[in-house]
């Protein structure tokens, strides 16, 4: 759920990034819309894991690196 999530919603490239907390909104809202159960941000967490993603923490949080959200926020 979590790919299908990546592909519809988001766009990658090299020069992208986005926060972790929005992005978790964006995808529980996008759940919920599509009819899907959601899950916690620990566990969306947990799956980006597997995702060809970078992870980068700091002081505002968790970042993803190579990643976008469509609509231009986070």
């Amino acid at each position: 759920m979590v790919g299908r999530f990546l592909d519809e919603q988001c766009e990658t490239g090299d020069a992208f990034q986005v926060r972790g907390r929005p992005l978790y909104q964006a995808f529980s809202r996008w759940a919920e819309q599509v009819g899907e159960d959601g899950m916690t941000e620990t566990a969306f967490g947990l799956r980006m894991k597997d995702k060809p993603f970078e992870k980068k923490s700091g002081e505002r949080g968790v970042v993803y690196l190579g990643l976008r959200l469509k609509d231009g926020d986070a």
